[in-house]
């Protein structure tokens, strides 16, 4: 595998991210405004392994915008390195485990964390077509490439 930098895993988080939204942005509008009915909610996001924080803001009429600096409030703030939160977004492993392992920390209301939880599914989905077709139009195993990140 050719040697891979912190900076080339952040883009292809970056286009991940721009791909789940692209390929789900209908799926999304329709959970959000389901969940949040009428509220906006901002997610945060670090990984600290790749020194990234990114805010998911979860618009009052359903829409999802990703800010690549961090906004002002988080309303849940959600810390995992990079390849853990990949095994959650590909089901090999649970929420409730990575909490337990300690592995994912989550910071912010337990009832908004439990509402939002049910949007996991959808972003389980648009994130396993998206890393499929990022994998594909790149030309990279992110699998490997998450296996190198780890040994860094």
């Amino acid at each position: 595998m050719a040697e891979i930098s912190i900076d080339r895993v952040k883009d292809i988080v970056r286009r991940l991210m721009e791909e789940m939204l692209t390929l789900y942005k209908d799926e999304f509008k329709q959970a959000c405004t389901k969940l949040l009915r009428g509220e906006r909610k901002v997610v945060r996001y670090k990984a600290p392994d790749l020194n990234l924080i990114f805010d998911a803001e979860l618009k009052e009429d359903g829409e999802v915008i990703v800010h690549w600096e961090p906004l002002e409030h988080a309303d849940i703030e959600i810390e995992a390195k990079a390849a853990d939160l990949d095994r959650i977004m590909m089901n090999k492993m649970s929420v409730m485990r990575a909490v337990m392992s300690k592995k994912l920390k989550v910071k912010g209301s337990i009832r908004e964390m439990m509402r939002l939880s049910q949007m996991i599914p959808v972003m389980q989905k648009a994130y396993r077509e998206g890393r499929e077709k990022l994998s594909k139009e790149l030309g990279i195993d992110i699998d490997k490439l998450l296996e190198a990140l780890e040994k860094m």
